[in-house]
This record gives structure tokens, C-alpha cells and sequence, in this order.
């Protein structure tokens, strides 16, 4: 069947349901809410029997050998089936009924082999990077209602179960329940037993239900002391919904018309279907049942009639009808009831914000008939999306998939954009627009054509996600900014809807990646993605100069790019043109807001070489391409403190090194001052850096004006968000690294004048005797490189709050191993390419030391001649030819370093987080880059 046929017959489908909207549903069986129907007896005319015993009898057929239940796509699925099957078999083992089913012989060893199942998973369960519906009330009372029984499990996530299962109950008072108004816990009544009165909420149930939940609504059949026949023909119905695919079963929500057919109609239609493509009287039917749902919710929908309303539903209805041209009037009330101020909540209160429900409100309001009219309310919304994604907190809670919430949001930033070049956001902060937006999109871009798999697929060649995909590509290819990538992007489009094309037979079997109170598949809304994504009708757009002129790669990046690709990391790389070609588009959003904090710490200084402010976003940005993606602020802080780190130099280069080269000890006690917090920084004059120090180096510039400047450059580095909420362990080693860095500057200025004085034109005077090369390496010159306290703060920025994400003694010792093999590795590399500016600066240079000299002296064997012009460009050439021999040979000492290095990465990698190894070697790609580019050209800051 071709695409327009399958959406035609997807929409007939959705159309006849809406005949009785409320006995709807798709949802896949939930064998959780399953367990919970398997126990509730009915007593009659003097006998008590179970309700479905189907039910039970679909739990003995699915439980499995090990004794648990399996997981539809996440281990807390495994959890809840497993702890909620486990107390169904012991209700059958111990309930009183007149007519018992079929308890199996073997029922002891089911409930045996189960307790030790789930006392296996929840050991090793993380339970804080769970985001099932309602788990964290859930649990805890699976274990209290177990306890009950005699049976009791003992896990490490325990505290932070009970302490989440708080945080949620503080925002919602059970007692609340007997009271009118709805609320988002009546979807978990089975959570409550035994603290409340399950009769004084008979009031709240819609056509028999709880809130649309099975399992909800039995808790509350068994709890109430009557009966209640409604909820009886609700959860009827629920097992008949699902009688030809699971016998026995119900899904985690029932029924979920609004949802599906919101879903599917505005997934279709942003795809480019028509309604006349998809068949008018269908959609005008769908279209009617939306807007009546609408009117009778006063403005908000549920995901069926009648049920407490969410902000998800809400916006996909109204978008849903703005696509169609029908024009909703309910936009504002949307607003009014789900903006909490900063984002979209999606239900009133919930505990955590939803990056999907804040897309798609988004987008809903931007397909208003007026944006501008909710400008503040979409200011907030994508301001808290692209903070969500500057933080990495980019998972969400109602989809597993990433590339789902990179669809929604590429979607309505896309949108937003067309918007603002309309004229409709002025209003919106400029860097919002021109910089955040733009950046996130571009990453979403590198990000999804990096994870194509080879048979065109994403995810483990899943269809739906590959949909996701799909639908994400075509959307940001609409923008003007990728023509040099552009074949990229239609090729990967192309072999991924071949791989649609050849797997259609696989359209009814979707995968579980939908979040309720288990993971679950909806059928017809993974068919709707399946059908949008194989036949996108992507119409070339036309863009406003004000769009085009967005991102606009830099003339001067440009050219760093171009000498990137020949450099060793990109020039073998299959993708080099595609990733750099993204990358120095990317580096060009960045580079305004590196710009902007130029002169935040240290002062302007008007004869500055600068040019490693035209290298560092494209380093970084270039090496996040080429490996796992790093949360994008952490990128943003490792760019700004790579650029204080050449002013830094250059600062003690120039000001203390002119001001106060003869007074160094007083420097010295100046950081160890500032840097050990004695006394609090002073702040000095209020004029402005820029004006400290414009070309005129012979100003007199105060030793208070020196603690003022490095005060605020260590204030930044320890006061660091990242650096605050770190381990104590962490916060310590950085500040002793900063203080060895700073010092390390003096030391090397006292180095220099002793070479310079020693040297009375001689290369070959002696600098430092009694020190040998490899003590300087490891130790003054490492710490000078500013490696090793860098990397203790991208140690800081990538640990957890309170934690190290170098977990043990042998972590830590193997990564400070590391740094030094590293900061070696990068003193090596850039005293490789800085020869020549060292040598007319006057500094230090790894080659000056006597190691390098003591195999020139054993090799001159043969006598000195006189001289003459033809000596002279001998001797020159002579000279030329020694310190490329010294060159090679410090290129060699650096492979051996790598090698070290290299090990230390192979031990670290046994005893750390897969994230943790993704971040270091992120790191290592950074300092390597830098180290690459030294060996081919110099970058470093002129000071003279």
C-alpha cells in the first residue's frame, strides 16, 4: 500500500472509533495494570469469585522461566511487572473464593523465583534515571503491600526512592481526592491503599475509570466497600479492547482517542498531506471531534473526553486544527492553565517538566492565528528548551527515543523562526534567536547524521525512531544555511526511507518507546511517523535575509577549517568535509559569545595576536563531531576557559613580566594569597579594563591592579557553578592546580631571564644547571601548559552534583597520571612549533635544555675551519639543520608520552563510567587538536 493510501486508511480507522470515543484505544498491553485486574473478586448471592480470571491466566502464561516478567523496553517495566505479578500470585495462593481458578501446581516455586528476581533487579535499578508515570509513589507501595505479605527486599536506591516518593507528595495531598477537582493522582489510586478512603472518590470516575487507568480503577473496585458497576463495565471494556492481541489484558491507559487522533493528524499534516490526500470526510470528522472536545473541556483536552486535561493533548488538538485552517480559539486558555512562568507544565504541579509537552505547546502557539499575542509565554518556552538542552537534561519523560524530542524541537524552532523573519516575535531576546536557536539546531543536524546507521537506520534499526529521523532532517534541510552539506543530508534521507521502504512489513509491530507506568507502543501514531517520514513532501522554502544572514560561516573560520582537514585527526576521516563543513557553521554561532566575554576578566590590550580566538570554537565544536556529544554548555565553558588561558599568559607575559620582573616574590605571595582564598578579593577601581591597558605597556599598573585582575580570574575558575556543586576532593585538587598553574608563569618568567641573561647570544648557554629536562617537563612546564588544572575543572564540570566521577583511589590516581601525560604531550607539541617565536622572545624552549646539546657535542668530531661567506651560510645552514634534529627528537619523546598516555586511558577505562571515558577522551581529542596545529604553525600569543 502506498503512503497516501496508508494514511487515508489510518485516518478511516480513527474516524469510526470517534463513533464511541470512549470505549477507544490502542495502547499496548500493560502486563503491570494486567496483574492488578487478576486481583479483584466480586462477591454474589453469598459467593465470591475473581472478577478475570483471564486476566490471571494471561500473568501464568507470561511469566517466565527466570520467574519475572519481561520488560517492554526499560528495567523498571521488568520491576513493576514482576513485583505487581508476584502480588497477584500470592492474592490466588491465599484469597478465599468460592470458586477458585486454576492455581498451577508449581505456584510456590512461581513466587520463590520471582522474590529472587526482584530482589536481582532492584539492586542493581537506578532508580533516579527513571521517568515511568507515577513510579516513584508506585513502588514504594508495591514494597509496603509485599512487606505485608512476609516478604521484604533491601536495595541501595531505597533512600532515593523514598526521598523522590516525598518530593511528590508534597506537591499533591491525597486527602485532596475527597474534595471536587481533578487530579493527576487519581491515574494511581493503587498507590493509596490503605490511606484513604477509597469511598469517598467514587465521585471523581468518568464513565467507570480512574483517570483512564486500569490499574487505578482496580484498586479502587477492590477497596470500596460496595460495588461499583460502571467501573466494572469500564474495565470490561478495557479487556475487550485488547481480547484479539492479549486476551486478559489492558493497557496502562484507556481509552486515548484525543491522543491518537491528535497525534496522527498533526503529524500528517505538518508532513505535507492534505485533507483532500487523506480523505475530506475523514479528516472532517476527526477535525469535529477535536474541536467539540475542545469546546466541552472549556478550551483543554485529556487524551480522551471527559479526563483530566494535559498540556500535551491541548496543543496537539489545536495544532491539529490550526494546520487544517479551522483556526482554535483556545490558545489562551491552554496558557492560562499550564504556564507556570518559566515552561509548560504538563499536568498542574507534576514533579518534573517535560521537554516534548513544551515542544509541542510551542508549536501549537506558533500556528496561532497571532504568535505575537502569547510572545512572553513563548520567550519562556524557548528559553527553558534551549537551557534543557545547554545542560544536557534533554531525555523526556514521555518517549525514550532521542531522536523524538530532537524531531518535536527542530520542528518548532524551524517554526519559530519563520515566525520571527515574519515579524510576528520581535519582542524576543536577540541572542535567543540569533545564536541559541540556531547553535541547538545545527547540533541537532550533526547529531542525527552522525548516529545514521549503516543500513540507513537510527536506533538499533528500529522504524519508528528512523521515522523521528527522518522527519527531523527534512525539517532543518528547510533552512538556508546548508548548501555545502546538503547532498549529505538528502542521501541520508534517501537510504533511510529505502530502509523504510524495505522493512513496511514491519509498520504493525512498533516499538515500545512510549512512557506510561510501563513502556508501551501505540500502533497507530507509530504509523502515522511511518507514513510521514516515507513520503515528506518538503517544498523548497524561500527565507528572509534576516534568516540567511543568521549563520553565516566566519571568512577566518573558514580558512582554520580548510587547514584543519589537513591536519591528522581530520585528514583520513571519511566524513572530514561533511564534519568540518557542519562544524565551522556551528563554531560561528559560538564565537559571538566567546567574543562577548573577551574582556570579562582580563584587560584589553589593543596590540594583541589574537588569532586563538579563530581556533578555539572550531577545536571544540570539531571535536565534540567526532565523538560522543558533550552537554553543549560544558562546551561553552571549556571554550571561555581555553580563551583565559591564552589571556592569562599573555597577562603575565606582558604585565607582570614588564611591571614586576624584578619584584617576583611578591607576585608569588600575591597567588598563593588569591588563590587560597586568605583574604577576600579586593575589588580596586571601579574604571574599565579596557582602558588599563591600551598600547602604552610603560603605564604604572599597581600591584593591587594585578590581585584585581587574577582575583577575577580564579574567581571565575573556583566559583564556577560546576566547580561549587563538585566533590570537596575535587574543589581542593583544583585550587592547587590553579595556584601551581599561576606559579608555574612566575617560575617560567624567572626562567627566561636567567636564559636571556645566560644566553649573551649564545644558544647554547646553560639555563638551568642541576635541572635535567624531564623534571621541568613533568613539573613546571606541565603546569604552565594550564593542562592539568583544566582538566581537573572538566573533571568538575562532569561529575555529578557532591560526586568525582573518578570514584576511587586507582580513578584518581590514573587520571592525574594522565593530565601529566598529557600537559607533557602539549608542552612538547607547542615548544615544537613556538621554536622560532621562543627564540626571538627570549623564552624557554625544550630544546635549550642540555639533553638536547649533549648529542651534538659526542657527534662534532671534526676540527673547526676558518671562516669565510661561504662559512657563514653554512654555519646558518648548520644551524638550521641542529635544531631540526633537536625537533625530531622532541617529537619522539612525545610519542613516548603518548604512549604512557595511552595506557593510563586503557587502565582509567576499567574503573570508570562509560560518560566519564566519553568526556576525558573528549578532552584528550581537545588537547591533541591543539597540540596537531603547534606542530604544523604557531598559534600562541606575541608578547613582544
Amino acid at each position: 500500500m502506498l503512503p497516501k493510501d496508508s494514511a487515508a486508511a489510518l485516518l478511516e480507522r480513527l474516524s469510526a472509533a470517534c463513533r464511541d470515543p470512549c470505549k477507544y484505544g490502542a495502547m499496548s498491553t500493560s502486563l503491570y495494570d494486567t496483574a492488578w485486574l487478576a486481583m479483584i473478586t466480586k462477591s454474589a448471592d453469598g459467593q465470591t469469585s475473581w472478577l478475570f480470571p483471564e486476566s490471571f491466566q494471561l500473568l501464568l502464561d507470561e511469566q517466565l522461566p527466570s520467574g519475572r516478567w519481561r520488560a517492554y523496553a526499560s528495567d523498571v517495566d521488568s520491576i513493576l511487572n514482576t513485583m505487581a505479578g508476584l502480588l497477584a500470585l500470592i492474592k490466588h495462593r491465599t484469597q478465599q473464593v468460592t470458586e477458585p481458578a486454576d492455581v498451577p501446581s508449581d505456584v510456590e516455586s512461581r513466587i520463590a523465583n520471582a522474590c529472587r528476581e526482584v530482589d536481582s533487579m532492584l539492586q542493581s535499578w537506578n532508580v533516579m534515571s527513571t521517568s515511568n508515570v507515577g513510579f516513584e509513589i508506585i513502588v514504594p507501595a508495591l514494597l509496603d503491600y509485599l512487606g505485608d505479605e512476609g516478604i521484604y527486599f533491601h536495595f541501595p536506591g531505597h533512600e532515593a526512592l523514598i526521598s523522590l516518593r516525598l518530593a511528590k507528595l508534597a506537591k499533591f495531598d491525597p486527602i485532596k481526592l475527597y474534595e471536587t477537582g481533578a487530579n493527576s493522582l487519581l491515574h494511581s489510586l493503587e498507590a493509596f491503599i490503605g490511606k484513604m478512603d477509597f469511598d469517598r472518590i467514587s465521585h471523581h470516575a468518568n464513565r467507570g475509570s480512574m483517570l483512564a487507568s486500569p490499574a487505578s480503577t482496580a484498586a479502587y473496585l477492590i477497596n470500596i466497600t460496595g460495588w461499583d458497576d460502571d467501573a466494572e463495565a469500564y474495565l470490561r471494556a478495557a479487556v475487550e479492547n485488547c481480547e484479539k492481541a492479549t486476551p486478559g489484558g489492558v493497557p496502562s491507559a484507556f481509552p486515548t482517542s484525543v491522543f491518537e487522533v491528535s497525534w496522527v493528524l498533526s503529524t500528517l499534516l505538518l508532513a505535507g498531506y492534505t485533507s483532500t490526500s487523506m480523505g475530506d470526510e475523514n479528516v472532517s470528522i476527526l477535525a469535529s471531534f477535536l474541536e467539540q472536545t475542545l469546546a466541552d473541556g472549556k478550551g483543554t483536552v485529556g487524551f480522551a473526553p471527559g479526563y483530566v486535561a494535559d498540556a500535551d493533548d491541548s496543543a496537539k488538538a489545536q495544532l491539529s486544527l490550526s494546520l487544517l485552517g479551522r483556526k482554535p480559539q483556545y490558545h489562551m486558555q491552554m496558557v492560562n492553565k499550564f504556564d507556570c512562568g518559566t515552561h509548560f507544565e504538563t499536568y498542574p504541579s507534576e514533579r518534573d517538566p517535560s521537554v516534548s509537552t513544551n515542544c509541542n505547546v510551542l508549536m501549537s502557539l506558533l500556528h496561532s492565528s497571532d504568535p505575537a499575542l502569547y510572545s512572553k509565554s513563548i520567550g519562556n518556552a524557548v528559553k527553558f528548551l534551549c537551557d534543557a538542552w545547554d545542560q544536557g537534561a534533554f531525555s523526556d519523560k514521555w518517549n525514550l527515543s532521542p531522536h523524538y524530542v530532537f524531531m518535536l524541537l527542530s520542528q518548532a524552532f524551524v517554526r519559530l523562526l519563520r515566525c520571527w523573519a515574519n515579524g510576528d516575535l520581535k519582542a524576543l531576546p536577540s541572542p535567543l534567536i540569533r545564536e541559541r536557536v540556531p547553535t541547538i539546531l545545527l547540533q541537532i543536524l550533526h547529531r542525527t547524521l552522525q548516529a545514521q546507521l549503516l543500513d540507513g537506520s537510527w536506533d538499533t534499526s528500529s522504524c519508528e525512531p528512523t521515522s523521528y529521523a527522518i522527519l527531523t532532517l527534512a525539517s532543518i534541510s528547510s533552512l538556508p544555511w546548508f548548501d555545502a552539506v546538503q547532498p549529505y543530508i538528502a542521501g541520508a534521507i534517501k537510504s533511510a526511507q529505502q530502509f523504510l521502504a524495505n522493512r513496511d512489513n514491519y509498520w504493525d509491530d512498533p516499538s515500545y518507546l512510549w512512557i506510561e507506568k510501563v513502556t508501551y507502543s501505540m500502533p497507530t501514531v507509530s504509523l502515522a511517523y511511518y507514513i510521514a517520514a516515507s513520503c515528506i513532501f518538503q517544498a523548497a522554502e524561500s527565507w528572509t535575509a534576516d534568516v540567511r544572514d543568521l549563520v553565516a560561516p566566519l571568512e577566518n573560520l573558514k580558512k582554520v577549517s580548510k587547514f584543519f582537514s589537513s591536519l591528522p585527526m581530520f585528514k583520513n576521516h571519511p566524513l572530514s568535509e561533511r564534519l568540518l563543513g557542519l562544524s565551522t557553521i556551528e563554531a560561528s554561532c559560538c564565537a559571538p559569545r566567546l567574543l562577548r566575554a573577551r574582556y570579562d576578566i582580563f584587560p584589553h590590550r589593543d596590540n594583541g595576536d589574537d588569532k586563538y580566538l579563530d581556533y578555539i570554537p572550531l577545536i571544540t565544536v570539531s571535536c565534540n563531531n567526532l565523538g560522543s556529544p558533550i552537554h553543549p554548555q560544558s562546551l561553552m565553558d571549556l571554550m571561555l576557559l581555553s580563551m583565559l588561558n591564552y589571556q592569562a599568559d599573555e597577562y603575565m607575559e606582558t604585565v607582570v613580566r614588564v611591571h614586576f620582573g624584578h619584584d617576583l616574590q611578591r607576585i608569588r605571595e600575591l597567588i598563593v594569597r588569591v588563590c587560597r582564598r586568605d583574604t577576600k578579593p579586593k575589588t580596586g577601581s571601579k574604571r574599565r579594563y579596557e582602558q588599563c591597558l591600551e598600547t602604552d605597556l610603560n603605564e604604572a599598573i599597581s600591584l593591587q591592579d594585578v590581585e584585581n585582575v587574577l582575583s577575577r580570574f580564579v574567581g571565575y575558575v573556583l566559583d564556577h557553578q560546576g566547580v561549587r556543586q563538585s566533590a570537596p576532593t575535587l574543589r581542593q585538587q583544583l585550587s592547587r592546580e590553579l595556584e601551581a598553574f599561576l606559579l608555574a608563569h612566575v617560575q617560567q618568567i624567572e626562567d627566561n631571564k636567567r636564559r636571556f641573561t645566560a644566553q649573551s647570544g649564545s644558544l647554547n648557554a646553560a639555563v638551568l644547571p642541576g635541572r635535567t629536562y624531564f623534571d621541568w617537563v613533568r613539573s613546571t612546564s606541565a603546569e604552565h601548559t594550564s593542562c592539568p588544572y583544566s582538566f581537573v575543572f572538566w573533571a568538575c564540570l562532569i561529575s555529578e552534583p557532591g560526586q568525582s566521577c573518578f570514584p576511587n583511589p586507582e580513578a584518581k590516581y590514573l587520571a592525574q597520571g594522565l593530565s601529566r601525560h598529557l600537559a607533557t604531550i602539549c608542552r612538547q607539541h607547542n615548544d615544537y612549533g613556538s621554536v622560532t617565536r621562543d627564540r626571538s622572545e627570549g623564552n624557554l624552549n625544550s630544546i635549550d635544555f642540555q639533553e638536547f646539546r649533549d648529542d651534538r657535542a659526542a657527534r662534532e668530531t671534526s676540527p673547526p675551519r676558518e671562516s669565510s661567506n661561504a662559512d657563514v651560510d653554512g654555519k646558518r645552514h648548520e644551524g638550521e639543520v641542529e635544531t631540526s634534529r633537536k625537533k625530531g627528537y622532541l617529537l619522539r619523546l612525545a610519542e613516548y608520552e603518548r604512549k604512557c598516555l595511552e595506557l593510563s586511558l586503557e587502565e582509567l577505562a576499567k574503573v570508570c563510567s562509560k560518560e566519564t571515558m566519553d568526556a576525558v577522551r573528549f578532552f584528550i581529542r581537545v588537547t591533541d587538536l591543539y597540540g596537531q596545529i603547534y606542530v604544523a604553525r604557531d598559534i600562541g600569543v606575541r608578547t613582544q
